[in-house]
């Protein structure tokens, strides 16, 4: 909150960035990130943050979209979508957790790409996205937050007989 000259409080402007994606059965989602600073309000920053989030989910990204309105219409990636790397894992999520010296901030990605911890290539691959999506992701954000821990949590479908 800022003082006007008349010393009336009044609040500042946030920025919401929703990212639309659709996967391979052209099922849409939208994940919404708020509140950030106004310097994601560039076609630039919008393109660099949609590129960091990318190799975390599954689903293609089709938009990048800034609301005090900035859209990126005709988004391309040019990094690949991540895999679903954990066998029979339902839904994937990954957790980050951003401290300040206010508080603690967690982002969930649900639905996210995943790496088996036993295929270190992949898993190097994976950390690697999500600590620089992470990072990105700071930058915009109001508080000065750092990334101090990041879970992928994984969820299985497991079928239970009926036992009479």
């Amino acid at each position: 909150m800022e003082k006007n000259f008349l010393g009336v409080i009044y609040m500042a402007i946030g920025y919401q960035v929703k990212i639309r994606a659709k996967n391979a059965q052209n099922q849409q989602r939208t994940l919404t990130f708020s509140p950030l600073l106004e310097v994601i309000d560039t076609d630039q920053a919008l393109n660099e943050f949609a590129q960091k989030l990318q190799p975390l989910i599954t689903e293609t990204i089709t938009a990048a979209e800034c609301y005090r309105i900035r859209s990126v219409d005709n988004y391309e990636s040019t990094s690949a979508p991540g895999i679903d790397g954990l066998p029979e894992s339902t839904q994937d999520s990954t957790i980050i957790q951003l401290d300040n010296d206010i508080g603690t901030k967690k982002v969930t990605i649900s639905k996210s790409a995943s790496a088996a911890e036993s295929d270190t290539t992949q898993f190097a691959a994976y950390a690697t996205a999500v600590y620089e999506f992470a990072d990105e992701l700071t930058t915009y954000l109001v508080g000065d937050y750092a990334v101090t821990d990041v879970t992928l949590r994984a969820i299985y479908d497991t079928e239970v007989e009926n036992p009479s």
